[in-house]
């Protein structure tokens, strides 16, 4: 297929998919008369580079195109008229510049001079599409965290971390030097690129916020385009280095709230913070007026970390002692109900005294567990762990925190180099190559790897990143202009976990049964043992393409083709090492006294468990290398390919001076996604059936989601009435992954019109011809598929991987326990090993489903803006953008559980009243079930074995329906998960639709999105000493998902309940009302040639000259929350803080707003609200107004909640980064710069989300701080 797709190229050179990462320059050439004037003679010449010479055509027009960004000298002449130069004409990456020249009647010898001051602010000829050039002088000087440029991609309007007017992360599109940049196996921020960048090898870039243009693709989000600097005929370069030190910083607000120790040091320092990046940059002639070369070169080292809170016992209770007071739940030190002060000495709860603390002997309450965990294994761990320093985690009486700063160290070396040659006049050719080496340690992934206790072992991540960008523009005549490109770009990332799993450091090893190293999970505190394991995975992209330019009287045709050969290569060797979860196995609950709290009770349990070794279940993952067998110890291995084919074709038409009509067409064609080796899998499909259907499995009757929630289905033997069989899908096999989608085709259109008026009021406000623009345009842009999605709901089919789980048995007299595993065989045994097999109906694996109809999602974008010249440096600019997000892509889980139609509800709310009614409902158990003839006396027969020996008690006082409803359908009961269904003879569908099944995941596009946005910008050039951007955005971001991105929504973004789905609609994550962004660049007016001191000598003059300031001021309006009722009362997308509580009568959501408050103890948001108080018996509370009018409820079990979702508002986040700087000229051409910079300067806190669960002693209180405290870092840097 490749050797086809570059014949394609070759052929079709006229088509190619545009880039952006050059400008162009084009005008008219008229007389004093306005008459056009032909064969003008038009030469560019870059600063201290070649000329570039080009010819007006018959209407007087001429043409650059693919210029490297900078500052040109416009030189026109033609026979009978003066030389007219035009100074300093910038021309900006992407940017399409219009000079019209004005030639006077006179000699060839004469010269007409235009400098820079006379040009138009405002760019009449320019695109419709919205953004901005991020130029050298702000790359450079602005004070920039890490020193990453595509951080100042947040400088613009419409920019929400990274996401872009309303779109997901996958509508964003980098480009370096035309290349795309970005990781196409998982989708990365906006800010990260697998091209290594620097500030030192970036001339500017280009963000585009809303486009119109038909050369942008992959999206209708951000499109941004880098470019690396070139050489000159002249030497440039320069010396640097960036120091920062933990002395120079301040610590973060919750660090500094931990009270300190008795002996007056810190619990939790300040983070330690070492770091120097340093290198250099050249630039030059090798041959002058023909070969250029830059290069650059940055080297990071950096000691850091970061301060980590782990879950650590007290000392009673690393000694089976736990402590509590009679029903009342534990509370940490900063909750609203603290059960211990903050050096962790217990304090009673209101209305108690310390007389009522009760201590528990755990290991008197069971026979079973009457001793420690016998192996020493759980001994060795705790005595390897410290006691707490930190009461404001965990329970406080029985676990707290322990806090301290997991260390990390970075290294990282990154160079660039790019050559420029231009072949006579008719061909410049260009490269640029950029590698990296990185590597961390103490740090796998994002909040992930990081040491789990001091002396533990760290993993760590290393890649090498190359990449290379060549392109040869050729100008076979002035009108007809071509441009070829060809690159990739290839990081290949490791992610190393530590030896042994971090016990090597302690000289320990994993712990074994029968000879098998195993991983261990804990319940009742932090796993010491990171059980992360290797992975690695490249992506790289192949990427061909060409453009050609046409000038034809007023238009300017451009068309083109891009190729793009992906790839997503991975192992992955997680599941490799069976997990023993330490808990509670079937029918073996330790009973607890009746007066300890239910969320006391559930942690007393897992400490017992956790302290004597008592397994619940051993899981360990089966893979096929061949599409036959599954295997044990088997690693996962994928190798996606992916193809890419764009083609474009457009015209900028100039119907007038002051009127440009932008039009054009895009396609784009995306390949479907192959795995090399053959390993996709998706369900078997027989005639005329669809994947919907296969993933309703046996309850499939109409093909529809009402087909969900028929229990009463007649299923006489599930095994033969269509078990859900798995088939390997992609090239070669019957199916494909999902159909071709061939009919993505892309509109664009656009204007640009200068209206002129002889309104007086009108005139006043447009001003002049040139000095106010009108600019409108409509653009569809289509997202690209991150490969992870895929690999996600491929390689977790139980057809090619499978987890085999083991629970132990238990007895009155024994149970498994790490020092006697009764019942434990590793491997784990699995009954067929057959790959692709049916899985049977015992709710193990969970399905991953891809509609055969998959279609490429996409975005329509529009805007309209007026831009107005201030003065002549000046513009404001008023715009409005909309987008509309169709067809995007997401996942809901089928395997609703089910509580409604089966009458389960119904039989759970009658015994809940009558327990209720009892005034005892912890102790009082009715004969008989209120509805003898429901669901309920069918399984139990007595509400005796339901609410004891089943254990069903507190969750059903609690309301959580659907997590009894879940137990009933997956829990073990004589041999088989849903055993209790089966002895009463129900249908296996009974409470899920699909029990071949955990979930069935069905990823398809059934969501959507709208974006409308309000935006004002003022925006000066540098010009007398000063530069500045300041823009506000009042927008509304709407839609179906709680996150930001593709790859997030087909995960993690279930349904509330699949029975309404519209439920869901609400502001996204990303939604921020009110944005208002500064950055600014101001030279002091002190010192030589300035306005004050002009005249100094000597040293002084020294000292006063070249002193600078530039800051980022950025706000944000709080971003959407949802209140959570902390119960399992629906489905809930299968989580507990998904269903939101209902609103007391004439309570009014958006009357209701929060404000961050200090309190002794802690940071509220919700200062006028009391603590929540409970229900008589302590099972539902409620949230109480200053006044004491109960405001939210606990919705009723089985009911989704009616309050909304994203109704509520987090704090809001400021922030504000300066430097100050200062140059001084020590020779002619040598300059030596010093600057400091704060990033958080005034060391605001901006808080995170309040807890909003109203089930949470800490309910409204603030525990994080999502910004970093105040660091200063200086540098130093010599240039010539």
């Amino acid at each position: 297929m490749r050797r086809s797709l570059l014949v394609l190229l070759l052929v079709t050179s006229a088509f190619g998919a545009g880039q952006m990462s050059t400008g162009r320059l084009s005008g008219v050439v008229t007389d004093s008369q306005g008459a056009v004037i032909p064969g003008a003679t038009v030469v560019a010449v870059r600063a201290n580079a070649e000329p570039i010479v080009t010819r007006t055509n018959d209407v007087g027009r001429y043409t650059f195109t693919s210029l490297i960004p900078g500052r040109y000298v416009l030189t026109v002449e033609a026979p009978g008229f003066k030389r007219v130069t035009v100074s300093d004409v910038l021309i900006e990456v992407g940017s399409a510049v219009v000079r019209d020249v004005v030639l006077e009647p006179g000699e060839i010898t004469e010269e007409v001079t235009i400098t820079a001051a006379s040009q138009p602010v405002v760019e009449i000829g320019k695109s419709p599409s919205l953004g901005d050039v991020v130029d050298a002088r702000r790359v450079l000087d602005l004070p920039l965290n890490g020193r990453n440029p595509l951080d100042l991609i947040q400088l613009q309007a419409g920019v929400v971390g990274s996401n872009v007017s309303g779109t997901r992360t996958t509508s964003n599109n980098i480009r370096v030097d035309g290349i795309q940049a970005q990781d196409n196996f998982i989708q990365e921020p906006i800010t990260v690129a697998m091209i290594p960048l620097s500030v030192e090898d970036v001339a500017e870039f280009r963000v585009t916020t809303s486009p119109v243009d038909v050369e942008y693709g992959r999206g209708a989000g951000a499109q941004v385009d880098v470019v690396t600097p070139s050489g000159t005929n002249e030497f440039h370069g320069s010396l640097f280095e960036f120091h920062r030190n933990t002395v120079l910083n301040a610590n973060s607000f919750f660090n500094n709230a931990i009270p300190r120790r008795a002996d007056g040091s810190e619990v939790a320092p300040r983070d330690i913070l070492l770091r120097h990046q340093f290198g250099f940059r050249l630039s030059g002639p090798i041959r002058k007026n023909r070969t250029f070369f830059f290069g650059a070169y940055e080297g990071l080292r950096e000691s850091t970390g970061q301060t980590v809170t782990r879950l650590v016992l007290t000392e009673p209770a690393w000694r089976g002692l736990f402590r509590y007071f009679p029903n009342v739940p534990n509370g940490h030190a900063a909750s609203a109900n603290p059960t211990v002060d903050f050096q962790g000495n217990p304090r009673p709860p209101v209305g108690m005294t310390l007389a009522d603390l009760r201590t528990l002997d755990l290991f008197s309450l069971d026979p079973r567990r009457a001793q420690p965990d016998q192996t020493g294994l759980i001994r060795r761990l705790l005595e390897a762990i410290p006691l707490p320093n930190d009461f404001t985690a965990g329970d406080g009486l029985n676990t707290a925190g322990y806090t301290f700063f997991a260390p990390i160290r970075t290294v990282s070396d990154q160079f660039t180099l790019r050559v420029d040659h231009a072949f006579a006049d008719r061909h410049r050719l260009y490269g640029v190559y950029r590698f990296q080496d990185f590597a961390i340690r103490g740090l796998i992934a994002p909040g992930e790897g990081l040491q789990t206790f001091p002396g533990f072992g760290v993993g760590g991540q290393v890649f090498r990143a190359q990449s290379f960008s060549g392109t040869l523009v050729s100008t076979f005549a002035p009108t007809f202009i071509n441009e070829f490109r060809a690159g990739f770009q290839r990081t290949p990332v490791r992610f190393v976990p530590p030896e042994e799993g971090g016990l090597a450091a302690l000289g320990a090893r994993l712990p074994r049964i029968q000879g098998i190293p195993v991983s261990l999970a804990f319940g009742s505190f932090s796993n010491p043992i990171n059980n992360f394991e290797l992975q690695q995975r490249v992506a790289p992209v192949y990427q061909y393409a060409d453009t050609v330019t046409w000038i034809r009287g007023a238009h300017e045709f451009r068309g083109g083709i891009e190729v793009r050969f992906i790839q997503a290569n991975s192992r992955d060797t997680a599941g490799v090492r069976p997990v023993v979860s330490l808990g509670e196995a079937p029918a073996s609950q330790v009973p607890l006294p009746r007066e300890v709290n239910p969320n006391n009770a559930a942690l007393a349990r897992a400490l017992l468990y956790d302290l004597t070794g008592s397994i619940a279940r051993v899981e360990q993952q089966y893979r096929t290398p061949d599409g036959r067998t599954l295997i044990p110890f088997q690693a996962e291995n994928f190798g996606f390919r992916h193809r890419q084919v764009n083609l474009f074709f457009g015209d900028s038409w100039r119907l007038r001076r002051t009127l440009t009509l932008f039009y054009g067409i895009r396609y784009e064609y995306n390949t479907v996604p192959f795995e090399v080796n053959g390993l996709l899998v998706q369900p078997t499909l027989g005639p005329g059936r669809t994947r919907f259907e296969a993933a309703l499995g046996i309850s499939n009757r109409t093909g529809t989601w009402a087909d969900l929630f028929h229990p009463s289905a007649p299923v006489s033997d599930p095994r033969a009435i269509g078990p859900v069989g798995f088939e390997l899908v992609g090239p070669g096999r019957p199916h494909p992954l999902f159909r071709d989608d061939r009919n993505n085709v892309a509109p664009a259109l656009g204007f640009a019109w200068s209206p002129r008026t002889r309104w007086w009021g009108l005139r006043h406000l447009l001003g002049r011809e040139t000095q106010s623009v009108l600019r409108g345009g409509y653009y569809i842009g289509y997202e690209a598929f991150p490969l992870v999605l895929f690999a996600q709901f491929s390689r977790f089919n139980p057809g090619i991987s499978t987890s085999a789980f083991l629970v132990p048995p238990a007895t009155a007299e024994a149970i498994s326990r790490l020092d006697h595993p009764i019942g434990i065989m590793l491997p784990v045994p699995l009954t067929d090993t057959r790959a692709l097999r049916p899985p049977d109906f015992q709710r193990r694996d969970s399905g991953f489903f891809v509609d055969e109809n998959l279609r490429s999602p996409y975005v329509q974008t529009w805007n309209f803006s007026w831009q107005r010249e201030l003065d002549r440096d000046t513009v404001l600019e008023l715009r409005y953008v909309g987008t509309k997000g169709t067809k995007l892509v997401r996942a809901a889980n089928l395997n609703e559980i089910n509580i409604i139609e089966n009458g389960l509800r119904d039989d759970f709310n009658l015994l809940r009243e009558e327990l209720l009614r009892s005034g005892d409902p912890l102790g009082f158990t009715p004969l008989r079930f209120p509805n003898p003839a429901g669901p309920l006396a069918r399984i139990f027969r007595t509400p005796g074995r339901f609410l004891n020996v089943f254990g069903a008690r507190t969750d059903l006082l609690l309301g959580n329906y659907v997590l009894i409803a879940f137990n009933l359908d997956r829990q073990v009961f004589q041999g088989t998960q849903g055993g209790w269904l089966a002895l009463a003879g129900l249908p296996v569908n009974f409470i899920s639709a699909n029990p071949q099944f955990a979930s069935v995941l069905y990823m398809s596009n059934f969501s959507n999105s709208t974006y409308h946005a309000a935006q004002i910008e003022v925006r000066r050039r540098f010009a007398r000493g000063l530069q500045f951007q300041a823009n506000y955005t009042f927008s509304r971001a709407l839609g179906d998902g709680t996150d930001d991105g593709m790859d997030q929504f087909a995960f993690s973004s279930n349904f509330r309940t699949n029975r309404n789905r519209r439920i869901e609609k609400r502001r996204l994550v990303f939604d921020r009302e009110h944005v208002l962004k500064v950055n600014a660049i101001y030279e002091l007016p002190i010192g030589p040639g300035r306005k004050f001191l002009s005249r100094p000598r000597g040293w002084f003059g020294k000292l006063l000259e070249g002193w600078q300031v530039a800051g980022i001021f950025l706000v944000y309006s709080g971003a959407p929350r949802t209140f959570s009722a902390g119960r399992f009362t629906l489905f809930g997308a299968g989580g507990l803080n998904v269903v939101p509580p209902d609103p007391a009568p004439g309570f009014e959501i958006r009357r209701f707003s929060g404000t961050v408050t200090r309190l002794p103890d802690g940071v509220t948001f919700l200062p006028g609200v009391a603590n929540p108080f409970q229900d008589p018996f302590g099972f539902n509370r409620m949230v109480v107004d200053k006044t004491g009018r109960v405001i939210l409820l606990t919705p009723e079990p089985g009911t989704a909640g009616t309050l909304g979702a994203g109704t509520f508002t987090d704090p809001g986040q400021v922030y504000f980064d300066g430097s100050l700087l200062k140059r001084t000229r020590v020779a002619e051409r040598w300059i030596v710069e010093f600057r400091a910079e704060f990033f958080n300067l005034c060391n605001t806190v901006n808080f995170g989300g309040a807890d909003l669960n109203i089930q949470s002693p800490s309910f409204g209180r603030i525990s994080t701080q999502v910004n970093s405290p105040r660091v200063i870092q200086f540098a130093l840097r010599v240039s010539f």
